[in-house]
């Protein structure tokens, strides 16, 4: 069984979110022009209201995580170096798509007593109306609250105690409870909390993590040319290879480089949106900090992971270890035995902060889905052991994440092909509001801005202001 799913995984799934992605990302470059978006955002950042950085950082506490770090080092291992260049193509695509997602859920997101909620499992119903636009938002709710049981909180689990097992002895079972109490304690405050705590974890781990990082990569500088062309060159297996090897190893690169970096980055899931829809800001410009997610994801600490260990490897990267250990074990060559400890304190610190935002996303699903509060109780129970668990699970729970990824992503970018013109227009009304006379401007953004309440909500690109 579990063969097959490798198989169905490896054979239809990732050509499948590939060929999604492309088709999403590209229609969104060319019909919403985000970077026009960004131009006139920059331009006239003054006159705009509403603060973005909570919503930014509670969703970067999701999307970095141990993706950065041993995703990455697994790609490369069972991939090789070209992983990296794949990570690089689909985080290309993946930028506009997630432009486009959190635009929808800003868009389309409802009015409640306290605040504003949207996402996947809104503008799903919108873009699929009817009773297919039920099961469909049903249908990904089910995988995001099964993805945060997974890779939002056993992987996360699993990477800190190899890594606290590595530095310091410490039993996986105990890292696991404790990672499982901290999360308890936090989100037991309910998602004021969980914005409180990513705000203030997210500057500190990324920053950490990214100096130990440029300070390998500036012991290899002289080197950073030749890594460049063995990511590109092996990318395309072009490599000393007898008969189909080559290509072999550039569908695993293609593989493992996709599955991994979307597991990074989450663009184009649909989970990073139920944090942006909270912000009080137009949907386009809230769009353009999930761009900036990805870069800072992908771009810039996944490059960085990705550089240290081809420094460590070379192109000969084992694959009978597990991801922190391999990233620890490259540390080490250049940071002797202080390695393992820094190491072990930034993975607890990506591990916590995508633990706990997880649990906000699986939340908001089982609210926007069933409205029982009496679900609450008994998902809390389940995840708080899932996080205690997972630091003893084995391998397997990756294969369980990608495959929930890879179907979020498709029901996902489904619906953000679905309402390409919504994208289209709503980009484009926003680039048009700073050529209005100032009453027209201010009529446009309290437009955009207000989505109106949830028995109002609309259902269509037509029926939408």
């Amino acid at each position: 069984m579990i063969r097959f799913i490798e198989t169905f995984t490896s054979a239809v799934l990732t050509p499948a979110v590939m060929l999604l992605l492309l088709i999403a990302g590209a229609a969104v470059y060319t019909c919403a022009s985000p970077h026009k978006v960004a131009l006139c955002f920059l331009k006239n950042r003054k006159e705009r209201g509403g603060n973005s950085l909570s919503a930014t950082l509670t969703a970067l506490a999701g999307t970095l995580g141990v993706g950065n770090i041993s995703g990455v080092a697994l790609a490369i291992a069972y991939g090789g170096c070209g992983a990296v260049f794949w990570m690089w193509i689909s985080s290309f695509f993946a930028m506009a798509v997630k432009y486009a997602e959190i635009l929808l859920a800003s868009h389309y997101r409802i009015k409640e007593k306290n605040g504003y909620h949207g996402g996947a499992p809104i503008y799903l119903r919108a873009a699929f109306r009817g009773k297919a636009g039920r099961c469909l938002s049903a249908f990904f709710a089910a995988l995001c609250i099964l993805a945060s049981l997974t890779v939002g909180s056993s992987v996360q689990s699993l990477a800190a105690a190899e890594s606290a097992k590595e530095a310091f002895g410490i039993p996986p079972i105990l890292t696991g409870a404790a990672l499982a109490v901290c999360a308890f304690l936090c989100t037991v405050g309910g998602s004021r909390r969980i914005e409180k705590v990513t705000g203030a974890l997210v500057p500190i781990m990324s920053g950490a993590y990214l100096i130990l990082s440029l300070y390998i990569i500036l012991c290899e500088f002289e080197n950073i040319p030749h890594i460049l062309s063995l990511i590109i060159r092996s990318a395309f297996g072009i490599r000393p290879a007898i008969g189909g090897i080559g290509a072999f190893g550039m569908l695993s690169a293609v593989r493992y480089g996709v599955s991994r970096g979307l597991i990074s980055n989450e663009a184009g899931c649909g989970t990073a949106p139920f944090a942006h829809a909270r912000a009080a800001r137009e949907p386009a410009e809230q769009g353009l900090f999930g761009i900036l997610e990805v870069f800072i994801d992908t771009v810039v600490l996944c490059t960085a992971t990705a550089v240290c260990i081809i420094a460590a490897y070379g192109n000969s990267v084992p694959a009978d270890r597990g991801g922190m250990i391999l990233v620890s074990n490259a540390f080490e060559k250049y940071l002797g035995a202080f390695a393992p400890t820094a190491l072990c304190i930034a993975v607890v610190m990506f591990a916590y902060g995508s633990i706990i935002c997880w649990y906000f996303y699986a939340t908001e699903c089982i609210s926007m889905i069933t409205g029982a509060k009496w679900i609450a109780p008994f998902f809390s129970l389940a995840f708080i052991l899932a996080t205690a668990l997972g630091s003893v699970s084995g391998g397997g729970v990756w294969l369980i994440s990608d495959v929930c990824i890879n179907l979020m992503l498709t029901t996902n970018t489904a619906a953000v092909l679905k309402e390409r013109n919504t994208v289209r227009r709503v980009s484009t009304r926003y680039i048009s509001s700073f050529s209005s006379n100032s009453a027209e401007r201010t009529e446009i953004a309290s437009s955009i801005r207000s989505r109106g309440k949830a028995s109002a909500m609309p259902h269509s690109e037509t029926e939408a202001p």
